[in-house]
């Protein structure tokens, strides 16, 4: 992961700068940041990471907001955020009936 990081950082600056900071390319870019550092256990870093990508998939109606509602609530619990973990757990799975299967494209 620590070799995957700056790849991502790389990734979305690039995305970011060409697309725009609100294009769904940039939320999957993102998101896929905002997983390595859930996996570092870098909470504090992934979290607003995930709330941009949530926030630019709920806009555009994008597929992945299932899977990243799951991570973003595996982080909300990992910080003892139960409460919050379960709103969104329940948000991930009700976004996960309209998709394909459960929330992949």
């Amino acid at each position: 992961y620590d070799q995957a990081e700056p790849l991502y950082q790389r990734a979305l600056a690039i995305r970011e700068k060409s697309l725009g900071a609100d294009h769904v390319d940039v939320g999957t870019s993102l998101r896929y940041l905002a997983d390595v550092y859930l996996m570092q256990k870098k909470f504090a870093q992934a979290e607003p990471l995930y709330v941009r990508a949530i926030e630019i998939f709920d806009r555009t109606g994008n597929p992945q907001l299932a899977e990243v509602l799951e991570n973003y609530a595996s982080l909300l619990k990992a910080t003892h955020r139960d409460e919050e973990a379960a709103k969104i757990k329940a948000r991930a799975e009700a976004a996960g009936h309209g998709t394909a299967a459960g929330g992949r494209p």
